[in-house]
């Protein structure tokens, strides 16, 4: 509203579905869902017929698919505002090259930080750009770590499209968890960075980027600050002094002492590696009855798990933090619930968690499931996670000749 009370007559709020994708390996790199569906929000929210004839230029831009993709959206944009055709190409041309120039000042400038920090701790500024360069949206950390005589470095400073993190998150599909696993690499190495995550309340895509920061960090103190509209500037100026007096203490990390916990399988071919197993479906709707009866048709041991109850919502909120969504928190549940059955034998058992590719959470689930099976020694068991795009048509293959069609037949039944 501040900006339509000013008389502007357009308003340019794009729906952006994903960001330039730096690597292959990475299957996708969306924006959150709440980006994306922004001006969509915005027309629900605002009435803009109240603010005269302002016209909403709420295009969709998909940057994954490269900049000539890009070119094309803002032309049309740039021809609903009565541009020639050459004045379209020069200015997106001349908007291009800004931008560029832009991210190669900012790497130059974090080389420069980098190569003359001293034995004093500089914190890195871990956030999206819109909340981390919004002093509305993160409190105005970075002027308080001046103001506490301490070197605050925004995240896109550091070297992040150096750092490859397909092997170990494939499936990471929002580009910013990329940037911010990325960020904790390079901050976990070095010895003098030391993060200030900051996030905001209700941030789906954080509920788990958050698990994988913390592991990727192995040890290193980490302050978290989650800002709302009731957030209050005191707090956060308390918190960052105890961070920085807590950091007075830390004994430098001797990284090879630290435990390794060997990965188990996340991708796991049942049917030639799981001979003996059963697999376990938990409970996520009536057609699971169906896919572990075609299983078993197809000389799969699979079982359908018994609907989520009390047990499974109180083992899967200990060791989820409450900002998941709730069906992670009851697959999770339902997962230890079994696993502390006094029949469940490790050698021969295995879990069904189908993956996705975003921008939805639920792709996450079993990664995050993955690594709490590892941290309690389980790392024998696999995740049975099948791919939702690229090799959907060979997992499926991996359950039988038979298995889609009977699947297919027992759904339509249900």
């Amino acid at each position: 509203p501040d900006c339509l009370e000013q008389g502007v007559d357009f308003l340019f709020l794009p729906s952006l579905i994903a960001l330039p994708r730096p690597s292959d390996r990475l299957v996708n790199s969306y924006a959150c869902p709440y980006v994306q569906a922004l001006p969509y929000l915005a027309r629900a929210a605002i009435d803009l017929d109240g603010y005269g004839r302002v016209r909403l230029l709420a295009p969709v831009l998909r940057m994954s698919r490269g900049p000539e993709h890009l070119r094309q959206v803002l032309e049309n944009v740039a021809r609903r505002l009565g541009s020639g055709p050459a004045g379209r190409r020069r200015a997106i041309a001349a908007a291009l090259e800004a931008q560029q120039s832009f991210y190669r000042r900012l790497r130059q400038r974090g080389r420069q930080v980098l190569a003359a920090l001293t034995q004093e701790p500089a914190l890195v500024v871990v956030s999206r750009p819109y909340n981390g360069c919004d002093p509305g949206l993160n409190l105005n950390i970075p002027d308080k770590l001046r103001d506490l005589a301490c070197l605050a470095i925004p995240m896109d400073m550091l070297p992040l499209d150096e750092e490859d993190i397909s092997a170990d998150y494939p499936h990471m599909y929002w580009r910013y968890g990329q940037k911010i696993l990325a960020a904790a690499r390079i901050i976990q190495r070095h010895p003098n960075l030391y993060p200030v995550y900051v996030t905001n309340f209700g941030c789906g895509p954080d509920s788990f980027i958050m698990k994988f920061f913390e592991r990727e960090l192995k040890g290193k103190p980490c302050l978290v600050l989650e800002v709302d509209e009731h957030s209050a500037d005191v707090g956060a100026i308390t918190r960052c002094e105890a961070y920085l007096d807590s950091l007075k203490n830390v004994r430098a990390l001797h990284v090879d002492s630290i435990k390794k916990v060997r990965a188990g399988k996340l991708h796991f071919n049942i049917r030639t590696e799981g001979r003996g197993r059963r697999l376990y479906i938990p409970y996520m709707d009536d057609h699971g009855y169906a896919l572990a009866a075609a299983m078993r048709a197809n000389g799969v041991d699979a079982v359908q798990m018994p609907m989520a109850d009390a047990r499974s919502v109180e083992l899967g909120r200990k060791v989820t933090s409450g900002k998941e969504c709730y069906p992670c928190i009851i697959t999770t549940g339902d997962i230890l619930r079994q696993v502390h059955q006094p029949d469940f034998d490790p050698g021969r058992a295995a879990f069904f968690m189908p993956t996705a590719f975003g921008p939805c959470r639920f792709g996450q689930y079993n990664k995050f499931q993955r690594m709490l099976l590892d941290d309690m020694g389980l790392e024998e068991v696999p995740i049975v996670a099948f791919d939702q795009d690229r090799e959907y048509q060979q997992d499926v293959k991996l359950l039988g000749p038979d298995f889609r069609g009977l699947a297919w037949s027992g759904i339509s039944l249900l």
